[in-house]
């Protein structure tokens, strides 16, 4: 599966890019809202990430950036930039705007992003007449941070993944883009991410 990100020149122009569902339902999922997004490439800038959901009632108690928002309803965007490395970036968001934002190879050895980078990301949550959106922008200057060799630039090819999850027990789901392993760590797991294309 190959997801194509289209060159915008800024937030307005994200109604044309390609969306994408997030409908692959797996393990315990006793609740299955629909979720969807998409992606823009703004040059020399970075990757503007739209993701909705709907949901009029989101779980929402996380108040604070690094606090445990997959306990919450959560909206999260894998990414990795550099097909080389194990490593790769994730940004989980609940409908808040309250943020946990890491960099690893596993989902438990994991660096988080600093409160400037989290800053740098420009997050905006919106709650609609539906449910709720995230909009956030992962700057180069982030990803070549932690990923200073990555060459998308030439090649025009990432990695990602993106999901709609809760691990709170009463309304448990596990919904991502690409359909995962056989457990929920192995969202966490680049071999399962879609290749991006960059046109």
């Amino acid at each position: 599966m190959v997801y194509e990100i289209k060159k915008i020149a800024g937030r307005s122009d994200l109604k044309r890019c390609h969306s994408f569902e997030i409908s692959n339902f797996q393990w315990r999922s006793i609740y299955r809202p629909r979720a969807r997004g998409c992606v823009g490439y703004i040059e020399n800038k970075g990757f503007l990430v739209w993701l909705a959901c709907e949901e009029l009632h989101p779980k929402a108690d996380c108040v604070r950036n690094y606090e445990p928002i997959c306990m919450d309803s959560a909206l999260v965007a894998f990414f990795r930039f550099d097909p080389a490395c194990a490593e790769y970036f994730s940004f989980a968001f609940n409908a808040r705007g309250s943020c946990l934002a890491g960099y690893g190879s596993m989902r438990h050895i994991r660096d988080c992003l600093s409160p400037d980078q989290i800053c740098d990301l420009g997050i905006r949550s919106q709650v609609t007449a539906d449910g709720w959106q995230i909009l956030f922008l992962i700057p180069e200057s982030i990803i070549f941070y932690f990923q200073p060799k990555a060459q998308w630039k030439k090649t025009r090819h990432i990695d990602c993944n993106f999901c709609k999850i809760c691990e709170h027990p009463d309304i448990e789901h596990h919904g991502s883009f690409v359909p995962s392993g056989q457990r929920a760590e192995e969202f966490h797991r680049p071999e399962f991410f879609a290749q991006a294309r960059i046109i």
